[in-house]
């Protein structure tokens, strides 16, 4: 606080000031901090009152309020794996795959810019840590290993927006691959979470990515939703195909970004994926009883 207080009573300070002459004025300048746990939207009231020992004409204009809202950003995120063949996204081949590509995503739903975004990842035991290779992110990064087989990423000074002010902006990722621990054995199971910090928030912990080892049994899997994607990875053109009507499939950046959004008018499309940049997108398909399904894409030139 300036000028310093003359007492200090838990939230309540004082200042006793010497006399005024005609026409002067004191400026105050009081600074807090308001706990990291504080809900967003919680409105946070101030006052100041000012006494006089001489008489006072008007009373009405000894006091002040402000409300202030607690603003901050807030983060709804999700990590998933892509292994080297596609084939499942629940199991890893051993005769078949080799990598693991992950990606991290994140967006500010919050109320407020997040000025810094860190995200931590515990690799398992079953990950070779040397063979860590880095990967694409959003926005501008630094990268570090801690002790304890973690890996942090920065996003320092990133001013992700939040959704209420600009939606598209609002989203950020990053991504790296890796190899199992050699050899792996079947029934091994590959788990990986994330944890993403917003400015001063506590982490927002990403649920589970789990892969299990297995053999190939050369069939590609197919999921209980009905949804089938290949050949994945994609080169020229990839292939849908659903158990029901398809009503619309969208693709779907690593940034959060649209790429491409059409109708499809059955149960089967083909997407050409020549003018595509090389990566993993996240394939969205809306039946036309309403219901959603999700696939890994990886594109490949």
């Amino acid at each position: 606080a300036t000028p310093t207080p003359t007492s200090v009573v838990g939230n309540t300070l004082t200042w006793d000031l010497a006399p005024f002459t005609a026409f002067a004025g004191q400026f105050f300048s009081v600074g807090v901090l308001v706990p990291v746990g504080t809900t967003l939207g919680t409105s946070v009231t101030s006052s100041l009152v000012v006494s006089n020992t001489l008489g006072d004409d008007d009373l009405a204009n000894n006091s002040a309020t402000d409300n202030t809202v607690v603003t901050g950003s807030y983060d709804p995120n999700d990590k998933t794996a892509t292994t080297s063949s596609a084939l499942s996204e629940q199991l890893y081949y051993i005769n078949e795959d080799e990598w693991i590509d992950y990606l991290v995503r994140f967006q500010n739903t919050g109320t407020d810019t997040a000025f810094t975004v860190v995200i931590t990842d515990t690799l398992s035991n079953a990950l070779d840590m040397s063979s860590f290779q880095q990967g694409v992110a959003s926005h501008a990064f630094s990268v570090a290993f801690k002790p304890g087989r973690v890996v942090q990423w920065t996003f320092s000074n990133i001013l992700l927006p939040d959704s209420n002010v600009n939606e598209a902006a609002s989203h950020g990722a990053v991504s790296f691959r890796i190899r199992p621990v050699l050899p792996l054995l079947p029934g091994t199971e590959i788990e990986n979470i994330a944890n993403i910090y917003f400015d001063f928030n506590p982490p927002v912990i990403t649920g589970p990515s789990v892969l299990v080892a297995e053999f190939s049994t050369g069939v590609a899997a197919v999921n209980a939703d009905g949804l089938r994607v290949w050949p994945n990875p994609a080169n020229d053109q990839v292939r849908i195909a659903m158990n029901e009507p398809m009503a619309t499939i969208e693709l779907v950046s690593m940034d959060g970004r649209l790429v491409q959004r059409f109708p499809s008018p059955g149960n089967e499309a083909l997407i050409a994926t020549d003018r595509l940049a090389p990566g993993c997108y996240l394939l969205s398909v809306t039946t036309r009883n309403g219901r959603v399904a999700h696939r890994n894409l990886t594109i490949q030139h």
